[in-house]
């Protein structure tokens, strides 16, 4: 690995190095080295972990090229197949990437011309004084953007000075900056969340903010689709599924926006939209939390859980393709296409869809301020009712109440979070993050332990050796995993006083009881 640390930086879209060679003047004198023009491949996540560091991976051939805006250049080498950060053999770029997902695999964003040029300065003495470094690609037909590094060298920052005179102003490390050269580098970029952001007003009727909502997560569902068929990674369909989700959530918790007929049709479509997904995300996350599983586990015991997970390997490629051929079929195209059509995004298209087929509801016309802040309101006095029965001899069951009704509570907070103070919501939300968490890990553990009790139920009458050792392994993991479910019960009473207190009991009513009607100008000033 190479890395050039810049002590100044430049981007200019009408760099000669020829011309910039004959304008050095003497004693000093410009050494370029330049490599064959190749096409060169910006790899990012699909949700632009990297471009959202504000550095740049480049791919060419067996070559890795890390640009960090403004600040230096890395240059590495990779000889084996991968697609994910931790499958890098070089560790020093592994860890100038250390924050991006170990569950993104890095993609082609765009493909480009170019090629690397490397050169010194040097005096009358043949002693390099200064270095360059130019990554120069061709952007469009005949115009050419160049990034070029400058180094100093120890005691000849007078030569240094010299050099940098020649170009143009320094491009600044700042998001402006950085923000124009990308989009000269990938003219076509569409930024992806998985989080949608709707704005609308405090006086917007409810089911226009809706039907926004529905169509936004619904918009973002099908962004996946792709990456689901071609099986990049499995955050695609974890994307896929929490966005379809959360349409279904807005039917159930918007509550008399629609016409009722049809909130219960659209409802048992996207159910069965889900079904269709449901065995794939089960398979991957076992298979995410394969190294987890089997360190809890006694080492003399993991050859069996191995034999199950070869087992879950081979029926998730089965459940894959299966999986795709539903997305790539006519029925769900026209399902999806229809569903689309249903909830447009402009507000012309929503009104006739409204007139229609949607059916405004009883509540539909409501201002959303008014309908949102009731919502939430009664939504959180239910959950804080749940939550103070809570203690270490409740059944199971109420705490799954518990976690399904605060998730409904969070989905509401997230949607209206527009209307309200984003200082004050987000720290809201910060405040129940912790028993968010427990309440999670504790359904987690009950979904496993009830899906791994099949799975031995289901080999337990078979006479191969493989088939006993592997129920023997995984009665212990379902042993581990209720331990563990235990102890997340534990910090699920521990962290119900905070929830329950009354400190947030009047942060909540502050936001979203208190505040009358007539302050909703004060909301949209937040949108």
């Amino acid at each position: 690995m190479t890395q050039s640390v810049f002590d100044a930086f430049y981007v200019s879209s009408s760099l000669d190095l020829e011309e910039l060679s004959k304008a050095v003047k003497a004693p000093y004198h410009l050494q370029l080295t330049a490599e064959e023009t190749q096409p060169y491949q910006i790899l990012d996540t699909f949700d632009q972990q990297i471009h959202g560091q504000r550095k740049i991976l480049f791919s060419q051939g067996n070559r890795l090229l890390l640009l960090d805006w403004a600040k230096s250049l890395s240059d590495h080498q990779q000889a084996k197949k991968w697609a994910f950060v931790e499958e890098l053999n070089a560790e020093s770029l592994r860890q100038e990437l250390g924050y991006v997902s170990s569950l993104r695999a890095l993609l082609p964003v765009q493909t480009l011309k170019g090629r690397l040029i490397n050169g010194s300065l040097l005096d009358d003495e043949q002693k390099t004084v200064a270095r360059i470094i130019c990554l120069c690609f061709e952007t469009a037909p005949g115009k050419l953007l160049t990034l070029t590094g400058l180094n100093k060298i120890r005691g000849y920052g007078k030569a240094f000075k010299l050099l940098a005179e020649l170009f143009s102003h320094p491009a600044e490390d700042d998001l402006t900056a950085f923000a124009g050269t990308w989009a000269l580098l990938v003219p076509d970029f569409l930024p992806y969340t998985n989080k949608p952001q709707v704005d609308y007003l405090s006086q917007s009727p409810a089911y226009e903010v809706a039907s926004r909502l529905i169509a936004a997560y619904l918009h973002t569902a099908r962004l996946n689709e792709e990456g689901v068929c071609a099986d990049f990674d499995s955050e695609f369909l974890h994307d896929y599924r929490i966005s379809l989700r959360k349409v279904r959530s807005i039917l159930s918790l918007f509550k008399g926006v629609f016409d009722e007929d049809v909130t219960c049709d659209l409802k048992t479509r996207f159910s069965d939209l889900m079904r269709q997904t449901n065995r794939l995300r089960d398979l991957d996350v076992y298979l995410l939390e394969q190294e987890s599983y089997l360190a809890l586990v006694p080492e003399i015991l993991r050859s069996g859980l191995l034999t199950m997970f070869e087992e879950f390997a081979e029926e998730r490629d089965r459940t894959q393709k299966k999986v795709k051929r539903q997305f790539l079929s006519k029925n769900y195209k026209q399902e999806m296409t229809a569903l689309q059509k249903l909830c447009p995004h402009t507000p012309a298209q929503m009104k006739k869809a409204a007139a229609e087929t949607l059916k405004v509801g009883s509540d539909g016309d409501l201002p959303v301020f008014d309908y949102a802040s009731a919502l939430i309101w009664k939504r959180y006095r239910k959950v804080r009712k749940l939550a103070r029965r809570i203690d270490a001899e409740t059944p199971d069951e109420q705490v799954h109440e518990l976690r399904i009704q605060f998730k409904k509570m969070r989905y509401l907070m997230e949607f209206f979070a527009p209307l309200y103070s984003a200082k004050e919501m987000k720290t809201l939300i910060k405040s129940l993050r912790r028993l968010q968490n427990s309440l999670g890990k504790f359904n987690d553990c009950s979904v496993q332990q009830e899906a791994l009790n099949a799975h031995i139920t289901a080999h337990a009458n078979s006479k191969q050796d493989n088939d006993l050792e592997m129920v023997k392994s995984v009665g212990a993991l379902v042993a581990a995993i209720h331990q563990s479910q235990l102890e997340e019960r534990i910090k699920i009473v521990a962290n119900l006083d905070s929830f329950t207190s009354d400190e947030t009991s009047t942060k909540f009513e502050h936001l979203f009881h208190l505040q009358p009607a007539n302050s909703a100008q004060l909301a949209e000033k937040n949108v």
